[in-house]
């Protein structure tokens, strides 16, 4: 499905930072974030295995890698549309990268049922889980959970606030350096006074 030539990064990014997506443990405070290619293979599954159905929209992927679990989201984007429905699948995970493959495999194969239920059977969001739900598939263990959050939207908004806290950053620095000139002048004027005095 994937080709292996992908590699995934192991550079964990703080716990400061904000998530791509919210991981299910709470000892997952340091993540990594799928690479841009894999993202791009795992909507070309997804859209190659629904092709039958009127989608009128896109799929989304996005995932994050943590110390002992991958959360992975699969979504799909209509345009116009503030509502984009989502499935996340957690797993937990030991850590090694061949086996973080096969996990995301899994997890795609998983998340292929979930979507061809929710396409299938068109279910109220009274229906669909909206919290981690444990599920048994091909005798392994996953967590499921539907949202509602529209991925353009967020990366939008994440990109605004970026561009807010760096102008509030150079803003907060030309403040220091206009502290500091001010106290210096103070200093000079204050040695002059002295030494008028003497």
């Amino acid at each position: 499905m994937f080709k292996r030539a992908i590699s995934i990064t192991r550079t964990l990014h703080p716990d400061t930072e904000r998530y791509i997506l919210e991981p299910r443990l709470k000892t997952s405070l340091k993540w990594s974030p799928f690479p841009e290619e894999l993202c791009r293979q795992i909507q070309d599954v997804m859209t190659e295995a629904f092709s039958d159905f009127d989608l009128k929209g896109e799929f989304v992927a996005e995932g994050i890698i943590c110390p002992n679990e991958i959360v992975m989201r699969v979504g799909l984007n209509s345009k116009n549309q503030l509502r984009q429905n989502n499935f996340e699948v957690s797993m937990e995970y030991s850590g090694e990268d061949e086996k973080a493959f096969e996990k995301i495999h899994f997890m795609v194969d998983f998340l292929g049922e979930a979507w061809e239920k929710f396409l299938d059977e068109e279910p109220d969001s009274e229906e669909l889980p909206l919290v981690w739900t444990e599920h048994r598939f091909e005798k392994n263990i996953l967590f499921l959970r539907y949202s509602s959050i529209n991925s353009n939207l967020e990366k939008q908004a994440d990109e605004l606030l970026k561009q807010f806290e760096k102008k509030l950053l150079h803003e907060t620095e030309d403040d220091d350096i206009d502290d500091l000139i001010h106290a210096h002048e103070l200093h000079a004027m204050k040695n002059d006074e002295e030494s008028h005095l003497h």
